[in-house]
């Protein structure tokens, strides 16, 4: 079953309504079957604006219930599967606060009005750069709080 558009799309090649529909990174329609063809002429280009396209880089589009029957006399043999639609897996998802509560701890070394304070509330959530980031942050303040102490202490 051949899935196509609603009429007011139509291919880029033949002008028809697209069958197996087809979009190039660059944003222009074609059925895939003239999409295959062209590319099979070694021209690595899109039609309309001559953007780089490979059968790896155009992406499906898919419909719901709609079907077009292909009108058109090109053997079924000679054209392959249109690519699969490529998917990035979603991006980790940060850590809520459990059962209504939050973690976090406060650090404050000094005296009045002169001090340093480091809140530690949720570092190690989100994504896995996240945290390193976290993790080197607080690798710098403890670092910097030693030196701190050690200079105020040794004098």
């Amino acid at each position: 079953m051949s899935g196509g558009l609603k009429p007011g799309f139509d291919c880029n090649v033949c002008y028809e309504n697209p069958v197996d529909p087809v979009v190039t990174k660059c944003g222009h329609l074609y059925c895939w079957k003239c999409l295959h063809s062209w590319l099979e002429k070694g021209v690595a280009e899109c039609p309309v604006c001559k953007a780089g396209v490979t059968k790896e880089s155009v992406i499906p589009v898919y419909g719901q219930g709609s079907s077009c029957e292909d009108r058109r006399d090109v053997p079924k043999e000679s054209v392959p599967e249109r690519p699969n639609a490529q998917r990035d897996p979603p991006p980790r998802r940060r850590e809520g606060p459990r059962h209504g509560f939050t973690s976090g701890a406060s650090i404050h070394i000094g005296v009045f009005p002169f001090g340093l304070t480091v809140n530690i509330a949720d570092w190690f959530g989100g994504t896995d750069e996240e945290t390193q980031n976290m993790l080197v942050a607080l690798a710098f303040v403890g670092l910097s709080m030693i030196i701190v102490w050690t200079v105020l202490f040794s004098l």
